[in-house]
């Protein structure tokens, strides 16, 4: 099997983790929703889904790090972002969340540093 591919504003991000894409789907709902105060009951309609779509790399080189970084650092803060969905893939305008990982390591193996636990999470707008 292929694994999925991400591409943030037409650039392919590495290769997540295995299982490293979460995608939820929020629901929106409308103004009128909440509880009923006579009926307990729930009350108000869906407007909208949007998603949320969460990416883990178990380790990134220098270099991929660096990739990720100037994509997210444009002074514009909307973003394209297109993942992979059960039927298919799903195209949506997103901001970034700051991106989480452990400091840099360095492999003694390959002579160069890396990161790990490298977290990034996309919200539609």
């Amino acid at each position: 099997m292929n694994a999925p591919e991400l591409i943030l504003d037409g650039v392919k991000l590495p290769t997540p983790a295995r299982d490293g894409i979460a995608v939820t789907p929020n629901r929106i709902w409308s103004e009128n929703a909440g509880r009923n105060t006579a009926t307990g009951k729930m009350v108000g309609d869906i407007i909208a889904v949007k998603y949320t779509v969460s990416v883990t790399y178990s380790q990134l080189s220098d270099e991929e790090m660096q990739l990720i970084f100037n994509l997210l650092s444009a002074v514009e803060p909307w973003h394209t972002l297109r993942f992979p969905l059960k039927d298919g893939t799903r195209a949506m305008i997103c901001y970034a969340a700051d991106p989480t990982y452990v400091m840099r390591q360095f492999d003694m193996h390959k002579r160069r540093p890396y990161y790990s636990g490298v977290t990034l999470e996309f919200i539609e707008q």
